[in-house]
């Protein structure tokens, strides 16, 4: 039966609605500061200022519960990571004295970083149950970039940089056992390392004909074999890895718009790529979890260019969903479980979602009415005609063909 028929049924009037599924979506904690949320377990470590003072908190994502985990830092730290049972960042200090903080902009952007007596770098790791943290390498040459899993800690290092010759190299160290290790060996930069498990992934220039050209790599920890993931003739960054999956944001289909930058993924038992997320603008800081992805993404960002929404796609059903589309900007999505957080700058908070709690809801109430009028016309002799007039909440949909109310985007097609 089509719709006109119910409509008949109806007594003329047809009342229904749309549903669709939501995520349960809630609040978890109000910093003083922006921040970057990083999750791993049931916890979210947080750089907040708290009590004038800048320290690293904890969050519990269960009841939102909070506490201090370490309170002696004398500055923001830039980079920090969180790896649930550790925390690691970098600092530096200058000429014997003054420990400073993260890197923060301070040298970051130096076309040579400053190294020598007068500055040193340190990566720090702290167990979360210690006040006390420890020192990942002897080494105080410039560090970038680094990522935690449990104790296990990856950096990129500028021990073998010089004017004639930008090869950084990634490293490592368990700080349950040994010492550090030297992962990469390959002239070029190394960037954005991540590590879960026993595989590390990075950003790698090493076959950069241009400076645009970075590739992704992959090192097993337990084999010691190294892979290329990705060597396509672009530029591609930010990889995260979570078991047989490895995603990136890759720019390969920006054309006309530069940062076009799009999500891909590569299963590792079947070396098998493809791409998860192509739509129009820029999409970034992708993370991926058993079967879910989520990103960054600006592609409804057209009159505010800080517009930056959340995203999931989830490989089980093939399916992407966009978790939060507030006006503004939502940073950086992190993902544990079925749980996601992000911090929204809308209202400064950080939010979490739960995959794994849908409800169906109502979007929209909808009335359709339907009226008989009678024309005065006349065609070929014959009149008056009839014809039937169809409303949407009020609003007059054409008679036939394909009918479309502008206002509400909504097609109808009487058949």
């Amino acid at each position: 039966m089509n719709w006109q028929s119910k409509l008949a049924l109806a007594g003329a009037i047809l009342v229904f609605s749309l549903k669709a599924e939501a995520f349960q979506i809630q609040q978890l904690y109000t910093p003083a500061i922006p921040v970057l949320p990083l999750f791993y377990g049931e916890k979210v470590l947080v750089q907040d200022f708290i009590q004038g003072a800048y320290k690293l908190a904890v969050i519990d994502v269960a009841n939102g519960s909070s506490s201090v985990v370490y309170n002696s830092l004398q500055t923001y730290l830039d980079p920090v990571a969180f790896g649930g049972t550790h925390v690691a960042w970098i600092t530096y200090s200058r000429g014997g004295g003054g420990g400073g903080g993260g890197l923060g902009g301070l040298l970051k952007n130096s076309a040579v970083p400053t190294v020598g007596a007068q500055v040193k770098y340190q990566v720090k790791v702290l167990p979360v149950n210690s006040s006390s943290p420890l020192d990942a390498t002897s080494d105080t040459t410039y560090k970038e970039q680094l990522s935690i899993d449990g104790g296990k800690v990856v950096w990129t290092d500028y021990r073998y940089f010089s004017a004639g010759d930008t090869t950084i190299e990634v490293y490592f160290r368990d700080m349950a056992v040994g010492s550090e290790r030297r992962i990469t060996n390959q002239r070029g930069y190394k960037c954005s390392p991540h590590i879960r498990g026993d595989k590390i992934v990075w950003a790698d220039y090493r076959n950069a004909g241009s400076a645009s050209n970075a590739d992704i790599f992959l090192h097993d920890l337990s084999s010691g074999t190294e892979k290329a993931i990705c060597t396509e003739s672009h530029y591609q960054d930010q990889p995260h890895v979570y078991g047989n999956y490895v995603v990136w944001q890759d720019y390969r289909n920006t054309g006309s718009d530069p940062k076009n930058a799009d999500i891909y993924l590569y299963e590792l038992s079947t070396n098998h790529e493809r791409a998860i997320c192509t739509a129009p603008g820029f999409q970034c800081y992708p993370q991926v979890y058993g079967n879910l992805i989520v990103w960054q993404d600006y592609r409804n960002a057209t009159t505010d260019t800080s517009n930056a929404d959340i995203y999931a796609y989830d490989l089980s059903t093939g399916s992407e969903t966009v978790l939060t589309n507030r006006p503004d900007y939502q940073a950086e999505p992190q993902i544990y479980g079925d749980i996601i957080v992000w911090y929204d700058f809308s209202d400064n908070k950080v939010y979490k979602a739960d995959f794994s709690v849908k409800t169906v809801k109502n979007i929209l109430p909808l009335r359709l009415e339907k009226q008989t009028r009678s024309l005065v016309l006349s065609i070929n002799g014959i009149g008056p005609v009839s014809k039937d007039i169809f409303t949407l909440n009020g609003r007059s949909l054409t008679g036939g063909g394909p009918a479309a109310n502008p206002s509400s985007g909504l097609l109808i097609k009487k058949r």
